[in-house]
């Protein structure tokens, strides 16, 4: 039986597997020995710090786990990407029924990330995405943007030819359909289906900032799954609904017309 705190951390120090704590704020609270000889640091060195901290996708990383706090996600998987060392794919699960909630992290060291680059394979081949009518994108674990194929690019005005950094480095915006509302980060179809939401038929307008054009989209999305059934991307696949919505618009637009019109002759004075 563990009777105090020191001998927890005893037996997590003599895990192999990488173990360390975090806060609601993401800051680390402890790490076993595994975990800190793997980032070559020292643990004052690392507590009070947060986990995104030495991570080359550090803004992504705070992101998600901003909305796993938000949404009160009590387990939900990140992917930090290193320099000169494996990427490590982990693990957060909190107990929000707790009155100081409290992260434990499990990690894993991975070689090459199964969605981190154009270069590596997928099950789905560029062919059988290229030949599909729909937009197809793909994502990694840290919501970056890692595939689009020809339908997606022409979708949303871009040259075949156009670089996946370009389209991803800010040159669309997504709204409600009123198109006037942003998409709020936790309503973005990538981190929701990241987390393992299922998405079916979600309307969005989203405008291409360079050429200033916009086009209503209804979208699915599903999460990426290895064979343990880890989550390891996101797949969004979209439709170009523009000419419906307009022509929705158009119908709504005609039977207001009508009831308005029906509304002032039901109120003319007789024989008028």
């Amino acid at each position: 039986m563990l009777q105090s705190a020191a001998d927890y951390k005893n037996l997590l120090d003599a895990l192999e597997t990488l173990v360390y704590g975090v806060n609601t704020e993401g800051h680390i609270t402890y790490a076993n020995k595994s975990f800190l000889t793997f980032i070559g640091l020292a643990e004052d060195q690392l507590i009070g710090h947060p986990f995104w901290e030495l991570a080359e996708n550090a803004d992504e990383l705070e992101k998600a786990f901003e909305l796993q706090i938000s949404k009160k996600k009590e387990k939900a998987s990140y992917w930090l990407k290193f320099k000169e060392k494996a990427s490590l794919k982990q693990t957060i699960t909190f107990s929000f029924k707790e009155t100081i909630s409290q992260g434990s992290v499990v990690a894993t060291p991975i070689t090459a990330s199964p969605l981190d680059s154009n270069d590596q394979p997928f099950d789905l081949t560029n062919s059988i995405l290229n030949s599909m009518s729909e937009s197809v994108a793909v994502y990694n674990t840290d919501g970056q943007l890692i595939k689009v194929n020809s339908a997606g690019k022409k979708m949303f005005g871009f040259e075949l030819e156009t670089p996946i950094k370009e389209i991803a480095q800010g040159t669309i915006n997504i709204f409600h359909p009123d198109k006037e509302t942003p998409l709020s980060l936790e309503e973005h179809p990538k981190f929701r289906v990241l987390n393992g939401e299922y998405i079916d038929n979600y309307e969005l307008y989203v405008v291409n900032n360079i050429t200033n054009k916009g086009i209503f989209i209804s979208i699915n999305g599903r999460p990426i799954t290895d064979t343990n059934g880890a989550i390891v991307g996101a797949i969004i696949v979209g439709s170009n609904i523009t000419q419906r919505k307009y022509s929705e618009f158009e119908s709504r637009k005609q039977s207001d017309l009508l009831d308005q019109a029906q509304k002032n002759g039901t109120n003319r004075p007789l024989g008028s």
